[in-house]
């Protein structure tokens, strides 16, 4: 047996060693970790099967899988910088549908069409084969729809000068917490060039939590994200689909090399499969320099997407006694903790990806007799910030070169003052060091770099609210006006 190991986010209101100056109780905000027990026997049947399959192809075969909740053990080389060739045009249609969130254009905006855009002899584009002499506007929309469905090489160039160009988009991607993704050349480059493609990769982990991104938090509005989900579902060459149940439900973006000399530079799909419950395991397959036909190749993928559709199925429908298991366990930890810190209040533990409440434990007092229910939290409710920002702070603190450095913690009725490192920062829960080291990072460093470190390490956008509070799309922190912890 292997443990597997999710963190959950919980609030505990009321600790015996966690008092203000005024000696009230404060919010503490905790984490919880539960651990589920799986047999590593599975996960190595799965990664063997798809070693077997992935033989066939006679190349490098770099794959990667996740679904919440589950083990799935599928991973083979997922960090390979596998060339994306057109699996490059879901990340760039991610970036433009955000510069149309952020007002810098529509999607009824046309983009001109010029004989300059065009890629000579030929390429793959229905857009410059309906319109050879080009001289025609197109509108934003059409021309997302024919990068991420039709895989319109013209088209994605077209977008990709809108967005400012490949820097730009790999910017994007970055700034969402995706590593292993690098962009350099758009198609009429790759069209002149095929040693370029080496310069546009993608790690198959990069590509599966950029996936998990898009189906679970996507940095889109809901109508946003539903069109490139909508234009996903109909995307062209469904490898991933061709072995799945005829009303199997894909998402996905392909991508396809030529050939030379008998070597497929590349022959990939990334995408989310939707299972009979309803939720949707991302796989990432990426075929490099493979000597395997073109028909193998595309069964080789097809093949992998079906052997891991049945093992999340499979994994899905044996995890029911494990997850009751651990939930009991849980509880029974939670009221033990409470009872232990002779605490007031509550522990709520949510599961991030699905959302379903996994332990609600509160004290006979709870928040003064209200009755706190768990229907009035969600995985983006607002919390308290000043002991749960302190982890991140302490990772920023080390990752700048300040991890021997010492801060000072202010006298207090029972302590006086003390020298601490970071670490003992986050043991003693000291406000006053998290604020010294917030000041050091932000004199040092910049406030605007120790915002970004922060939005890296904690959400994927921020927008303001006043000069008080602080909301990201993906967690709300509620920051008091009194207590500025990064000034």
């Amino acid at each position: 047996m292997v443990k597997v190991c999710s963190f959950y986010n919980a609030m505990t209101q009321g600790s015996h060693n966690k008092m203000n100056s005024s000696g009230s109780v404060k919010h503490v905000p905790v984490l919880l970790l539960a651990c589920l027990g799986v047999h590593a026997a599975q996960g190595q049947d799965l990664q063997q099967k798809l070693r077997d399959i992935a033989a066939d192809a006679r190349g490098r075969v770099a794959i990667a899988c996740s679904l919440p909740g589950t083990a799935l053990r599928c991973d083979l080389d997922a960090n390979a910088k596998a060339p994306m060739q057109s699996v490059f045009k879901l990340p760039l249609a991610l970036t433009v549908l955000h510069r149309v969130e952020q007002g810098f254009l529509s999607l009824d905006d046309s983009i001109r069409f010029l004989p300059g855009d065009r890629i000579l002899p030929q390429t793959y584009s229905p857009l410059q084969d309906a319109h050879p002499q080009a001289n025609v506007d197109v509108p934003v929309r059409d021309l997302l729809r024919m990068t991420v469905a039709l895989s319109d090489n013209v088209a994605a160039d077209l977008l990709l000068r809108t967005a400012g160009g490949p820097g730009e988009v790999a910017r994007y991607i970055a700034s969402l917490g995706i590593v292993g993704f690098q962009l350099k050349d758009g198609e009429r480059a790759l069209h002149h060039d095929s040693r370029l493609q080496y310069r546009n990769w993608m790690t198959p982990a990069a590509a599966v939590k950029l996936l998990r991104l898009i189906s679970d938090h996507p940095p889109l509005s809901p109508d946003h994200a539903n069109l490139l989900l909508g234009w996903m579902r109909d995307s062209v060459k469904p490898r991933l689909k061709s072995d799945l149940p005829a009303d199997a439900v894909v998402f996905h973006k392909a991508g396809t090399s030529g050939v030379d000399g008998g070597l497929a530079h590349a022959t990939n799909d990334i995408g989310l499969i939707q299972l009979p419950d309803g939720r949707r395991v991302a796989v990432a397959v990426f075929l490099t320099d493979c000597r395997a036909d073109a028909d193998t190749r595309d069964r080789v993928i097809a093949r992998i997407g079906k052997v891991i559709y049945d093992a999340a199925i499979a994994a899905t429908a044996g995890s029911g006694g494990q997850a009751k298991t651990a939930a009991h366990a849980l509880e029974k930890f939670t009221r033990q903790m409470l009872e232990e810190a002779n605490a007031r209040g509550f522990v709520h533990v949510r599961e991030v990806q699905s959302g379903s409440v996994l332990v609600h434990v509160s004290t006979a007092d709870a928040s003064g007799g209200a009755g706190i229910q768990p229907a009035q939290f969600t995985v983006d409710a607002p919390v308290a910030p000043l002991s749960v920002i302190k982890v991140y702070l302490a990772a920023i603190w080390l990752e700048h070169g300040f991890g021997e450095t010492a801060v000072h913690c202010a006298a207090s009725a029972r302590y006086p003052i003390r020298r601490m490192m970071g670490e003992d920062m986050l043991m003693s829960g000291c406000d006053s060091a998290g604020e010294e080291m917030a000041v050091v990072l932000r004199n040092k460093v910049g406030p605007g770099q120790v915002w970004r470190d922060l939005r890296h390490a904690l959400c994927r956008k921020r927008t303001w609210s006043g000069s008080s509070a602080i909301q990201f799309a993906t967690c709300s922190v509620r920051q008091p006006a009194s207590a500025r912890l990064i000034p």
